[in-house]
């Protein structure tokens, strides 16, 4: 399997089992073949990553790039080792690209978070009048509430003193006249009061 295009995302997904149907993997390859299709499978990322162009622009830092070297080296010397039935130099140049694929997809993590950071900070100044606008609105709901704050808690008693006073009032009734009395909307009183005759 050639892979077409390297990207952050699948940069090394697929590695276990060579880019293949894991059934056939597993089952029509012997340990030896499984092996060396991961690192086939591996070396062939690993090249196209470090012989892509590098503008900078697609997000991809330098380092990675001779990273994805060393892995393509390490994974080509592993290969040769087991054509030539070195297991142990093979396993080590095996444990050295593994280290490789994991400098390669940290330095890519890191990369992504830093670009997120940038836009943050390009961003900040709307972000910034965002928050200012959502702050001044608070503010300007709390500062047109600010006056009736002191008078919402009597609104209650007042009901109840006149409802003492006339028991066959309709709570309608009571709320118009406390409204009256508070110089407030009905609406401010409903909202702050309950029906004496339910309580």
């Amino acid at each position: 399997m050639k892979p077409t295009r390297v990207t952050i995302k699948n940069l090394f997904a697929g590695y276990a089992c060579a880019g293949m149907d894991p059934q056939h993997f597993y089952e029509n390859l012997n340990e030896e073949q499984r092996i060396g299709a991961q690192l086939d499978f591996i070396e062939a990322r690993a090249r196209l990553l470090a012989t892509r162009p590098n503008d900078g622009k697609d997000g991809v830092p330098a380092n990675v790039q001779r990273d994805a070297k060393r892995l393509y080296r390490s994974v080509q010397q592993a290969v040769a080792a087991m054509s030539q039935d070195q297991m142990i130099q093979a396993c080590g140049f095996m444990l050295e690209a593994g280290v490789a694929m994991q400098q390669i997809s940290t330095q890519l993590a890191v990369a992504q978070a830093l670009d997120v950071t940038k836009k943050l900070q390009e961003n900040e100044e709307h972000i910034l009048r965002g928050r200012k606008t959502v702050g001044s609105a608070s503010k300007g709901g709390d500062s047109k509430n600010e006056p009736w704050k002191e008078i919402r808690p009597l609104f209650q008693p007042y009901i109840n003193g006149l409802y003492q006073r006339n028991p066959h009032h309709s709570y309608a009734e009571l709320q118009r006249k406390a409204a009256e009395h508070f110089r407030v909307s009905i609406s401010m009183v409903k909202k702050w009061t309950e029906n004496p005759s339910k309580m």
